[in-house]
């Protein structure tokens, strides 16, 4: 959390971003998708990694405090 502070970030946005990509990793039934060999935390087709959001929200962040 002082990280960002330091580097003057809003968290709640990036949190929020992460928290979105982890729920969508939810079946219909709002329970984890699991692979049945390891109970290893699956994700379902059409699943986009948080990064290019997290990473456009930093930008956008720190552009708008310039």
């Amino acid at each position: 959390m002082g990280s960002f502070v330091e580097l003057g970030l809003d968290p709640v946005p990036l949190f929020e971003i992460v928290q979105r990509a982890n729920m969508a990793k939810l079946g219909p039934d709002g329970k984890p998708i699991l692979r049945a060999s390891d109970n290893k935390v699956m994700k379902p087709e059409g699943w986009l990694p948080p990064e290019p959001e997290l990473e456009a929200e930093v930008r956008r962040q720190l552009e708008a405090k310039r």
